[in-house]
C-alpha cells in the first residue's frame, strides 16, 4: 500500500520554507535605529486633495487645480496628490407603495448622461465618484450634511448612502426599516427597542436603536414642527440632559422631526480591565399615527452620521403618505448645494479640511516657518524633534518646556557617555571588541555608518495663523484631539524620519520618563520594516526628504572615515595581499595606494595576483614563524580587516537582495522536495 505523507508534515515543510524565505530580508533590519531606518527607507505618505464639481469647472478653480497638480512635482516636492471628481447627480426616489411606471424622458436623459460619463476617458488627475473609497464618499456626504445648530435643517436622500436589505413588519406591521450596508446583526422587538442594528454579533458599537411609544399629537408635520421642537427641548432640559448639539427641527427625506446630540459615559470590561469611555449619541424623533419613534445611534463618529440619517430617511411607515413639499412633486428630491468644494484627506484616512481653496491658502497649507525649521533640524543631523504645542495655560507651557529641556540634556549625556566608553574599549584592546556593548542610544551594531543620536525642540502656538495647517495636521493624528477636554492641555509630538509625527504626550502624561522611553524607541533597533505597522502620521510639508537622507548618509560616511583614519593612521582602501612565498618576479606591479579621502567601492576584496610582493616578516614571541604560516595569517587578517571596514553604499533594501535570493532558493528547494516525496510515495 502506498505511503502517504500526512498533511501536518506538509504544512510544517511549507511553514519552514516560508520562514526561510523571510529570514534573509529581515535579518539585518533589527540592527538599524528606527529614526535612521525611517529617514532612509520610509517614503512619505501623501495627503489627497479631491475637487468635487459639476460638469463645468469654474475659471478661478482652474488656476488652483494647476497649482495643486504641480506641488508633488515641484522642487522641493510636497507629499500631496490631487484628483478632480464629478459630483453625483440627483436621482428620483420612487414612492414605496406607488405603481411601477416606465421611465420618463427626463429619467432616460439622466441615465444616458450617466452612461456617457461612465464611458468617458478620464484625464490624468480625474477620478469617478463611484471609484472613491467608501470612507471618502462618507466624508463627501458628511460635508453636504448640514450642521445641527438649532436652525431648521433639510436633508435630501441623494446625499445619503444606500442601505442594506429592509426588514419588514416592525412595530406590529407599522414600519419597514433597513440597516446600513454590511451591518450583519439585526435584532427585533426587545423590551428596550423595536429594532436594533449593529455591525456584528461581537461588535456592539456603534449601534442604531429605534424605540416607539404612544404619543399625542397624532402626527408631526412642517406646520407644527416648531411647537414640537420647543416642547421636546423643554422636556429634555428638565431631565438634566447635557446636549452637545441643540434640539433642531429637521426634515430627512419625507420625515419631519427633531434631531439633537449628546454624550454618555459607558463602562466596558471587568475587574482590572474595566474602563469608562465617553460615547457620542445622535437622536432623531418623529411622530406618526400616534406613535413617537426615537432613533438613537450610540458610539457615533462623524462619518457615521450619514448612515444614521439614511436609516431615518428611508424608513417607510405603512399608514403615512409622503409630504407635499413646496415646489416638489411626490417623492422627488433635489440636491442641496451645487457649489464645488475641496476635500483634503490625511494619510490616516480622516478629513483635514472641506471647503474652498485659493492660491494663498494652498501656500500656507504646505509651508510655514516652523515646518522649515523642522526640516532644517533633521537635515542638520537631529534624530528627533520634540514639537511642543502650547496651550492657554502658561504654567503648563513652562512645565512642558522644562521637561523637554531635561530630556534633551539626558539624551546628550547618555550619548556622550556611550561614545567615551566605546573609545576607551577600542583604545585598550586596539580594535573593536569581539562582543559589542549594549548601546543605549545607538541601537547596537549597525548596518550603515551612524551619526550620534541628537534631539532638538520647537515650540508651536495654537493661535498662530501662519501655522494653522500644521496645528490641524498634528491634531488629526488622533480622532479625539479636537475635543474640548484637550483644548486647554499642552501637547508634545515627537517628529522623526521624513516628518513622521508620533501620537502626542498630553498634560500630565508629559514626563521625562515618558519622553525618554520615546527616545529609546527611536534610537533602538527597528523591529519592523513596514511603515504602516509603526505608529505616527506624516505631516504635510514642502521639503526634499531624499536630499536630506542623502546628505546625512554622506555625513555619516565622512565621519566614519575620518574616525578610522585618525585611529589607524592610514587610509581605508583595497590592498593587494600576497599569499605566495616565492621571490617577486621582475616587473611585478606594486599595489596602488587609494586616493586620499576616496570612499572604497562596494564589493568583496579582490584575490591577489600571482607573483606580488609578500608581506614583511613578523617575528612572534617564541621566534620566527614559518613563511607559509606568516603569509596565510597576514592575508586572512588583512582581508578580515578590510571586510569589517567596508559598508554598503546603496540603499538598505538593495543590500538585502542576495539574502532574499538565497532564502528564495532554499524555499523553492524545500517545496520541490516535498512535492517530489508526494509523487514518489
Amino acid at each position: 500500500m502506498p505511503r502517504i505523507i500526512p498533511l501536518p508534515v506538509i504544512a510544517r515543510l511549507l511553514c519552514v520554507a516560508f520562514i526561510l524565505l523571510l529570514c534573509g530580508p529581515s535579518a539585518r533590519a533589527c540592527t538599524t535605529p528606527v529614526w535612521r531606518y525611517a529617514l532612509d527607507n520610509w517614503a512619505v505618505t501623501p495627503y489627497v486633495v479631491l475637487y468635487f464639481h459639476a460638469d463645468e469647472i469654474r475659471e478661478e478653480d482652474k488656476a488652483v487645480n494647476d497649482l495643486l497638480t504641480g506641488l508633488a512635482e515641484d522642487a522641493p516636492p510636497t507629499n500631496l496628490i490631487f484628483f478632480s471628481v464629478r459630483k453625483p447627480k440627483p436621482t428620483v426616489e420612487k414612492p414605496a407603495d406607488g405603481p411601477t411606471t416606465e421611465k420618463t424622458d427626463t429619467e432616460k436623459e439622466e441615465a444616458a448622461a450617466q452612461a456617457a460619463e461612465d464611458e468617458r476617458t478620464l484625464g490624468e488627475h480625474e477620478m469617478r465618484f463611484s471609484h472613491l473609497p467608501r470612507f471618502v464618499r462618507a466624508m463627501y456626504q458628511l460635508h453636504v450634511l448640514p450642521e445641527l445648530e438649532g436652525e431648521r435643517v433639510e436633508i435630501e436622500l441623494v446625499n445619503l448612502p444606500e442601505l442594506g436589505d429592509p426588514i419588514a413588519a416592525v412595530d406590529e406591521d407599522r414600519v419597514d426599516i433597513a440597516p446600513p450596508k454590511r451591518w450583519s446583526d439585526h435584532r427585533q422587538q426587545d423590551s428596550q427597542y423595536i429594532v436594533r442594528f449593529q455591525p456584528g454579533k461581537e461588535i456592539d458599537r456603534p449601534a442604531i436603536l429605534v424605540t416607539a411609544e404612544d404619543y399625542k399629537p397624532k402626527n408631526v408635520s412642517e406646520k407644527d414642527i416648531e411647537a414640537f421642537a420647543k416642547k421636546r427641548a423643554d422636556v429634555i432640559e428638565a431631565a438634566g440632559a447635557k446636549l452637545t448639539r441643540p434640539v433642531t427641527p429637521i426634515r430627512v427625506g419625507d420625515h419631519w422631526g427633531i434631531a439633537y446630540a449628546s454624550q454618555v459615559k459607558e463602562k466596558t470590561g471587568e475587574g482590572e480591565n474595566e474602563e469608562e469611555k465617553t460615547l457620542n449619541q445622535i437622536f432623531f424623533e418623529t411622530v406618526v399615527d400616534g406613535r413617537k419613534y426615537t432613533y438613537e445611534m450610540r458610539g457615533a463618529v462623524p462619518p457615521l452620521a450619514t448612515e444614521f440619517f439614511a436609516v431615518v430617511g428611508r424608513t417607510r411607515f405603512s399608514q403615512k403618505k409622503p409630504s407635499k413639499l413646496p415646489g416638489k412633486s411626490k417623492g422627488e428630491v433635489t440636491e442641496t448645494a451645487d457649489e464645488p468644494f475641496y476635500l483634503i484627506v490625511t494619510p490616516w484616512q480622516t478629513k483635514l479640511y472641506a471647503g474652498q481653496l485659493d492660491k494663498e491658502t494652498i501656500r500656507a497649507m504646505v509651508d510655514s516657518p516652523v515646518r522649515r525649521k523642522l526640516g532644517k533640524l533633521i537635515e542638520e543631523g537631529h534624530s528627533s524633534v520634540l514639537l511642543v504645542l502650547n496651550c492657554p495655560d502658561e504654567k503648563q507651557n513652562e512645565r512642558a518646556a522644562k521637561v523637554v529641556g531635561e530630556t534633551i540634556a539626558q539624551v546628550k549625556e547618555e550619548t556622550e557617555a556611550e561614545e567615551a566608553t566605546q573609545e576607551e574599549q577600542e583604545t585598550a584592546e586596539g580594535e573593536s571588541p569581539a562582543e559589542e556593548p549594549d548601546e543605549f542610544w545607538a541601537g547596537g551594531p549597525q548596518d550603515v555608518p551612524q551619526l550620534p543620536f541628537k534631539v532638538a525642540s520647537l515650540t508651536l502656538s495654537r493661535t498662530d495663523e501662519t501655522e494653522k495647517w500644521l496645528v490641524d495636521s498634528l491634531l488629526a493624528i488622533e480622532p479625539d484631539l479636537h475635543d474640548e477636554e484637550f483644548a486647554d492641555e499642552v501637547m508634545i509630538f515627537a517628529v522623526f524620519g521624513r516628518g513622521l509625527a508620533l501620537p502626542p504626550y498630553i498634560g500630565k502624561g508629559i514626563t521625562s520618563d515618558n519622553l525618554i522611553d520615546c527616545m529609546f524607541f527611536l534610537s533602538g533597533p527597528c523591529s519592523c520594516q513596514v511603515k504602516d505597522m509603526n505608529p505616527g502620521m506624516d505631516l504635510l510639508m514642502k521639503w526634499d526628504w531624499e536630499a536630506t537622507a542623502e546628505a546625512l548618509a554622506e555625513a555619516a560616511w565622512e565621519d566614519q572615515e575620518e574616525t578610522r583614519e585618525g585611529a589607524e593612521g592610514e587610509e581605508i582602501g583595497y590592498e593587494e595581499i600576497a599569499v605566495d612565498t616565492t621571490a617577486p618576479k621582475p616587473g611585478a606591479q606594486q599595489p596602488q595606494e587609494p586616493t586620499p579621502g576616496e570612499r572604497p567601492e562596494q564589493g568583496p576584496a579582490r584575490a591577489p595576483d600571482a607573483g606580488t610582493n609578500p608581506p614583511p616578516r613578523v617575528d612572534s614571541a617564541e621566534g620566527a614563524l614559518p613563511p607559509e604560516v606568516e603569509a596565510s595569517a597576514a592575508a586572512v587578517d588583512t582581508i578580515a580587516d578590510q571586510a569589517e571596514s567596508l559598508a554598503p553604499t546603496d540603499s538598505f533594501a538593495a543590500g538585502q537582495a542576495w539574502k532574499f535570493a538565497i532564502g528564495l532558493a532554499v524555499a523553492a528547494a524545500v517545496v520541490l522536495a516535498a512535492g517530489f516525496a508526494l509523487m514518489r510515495h
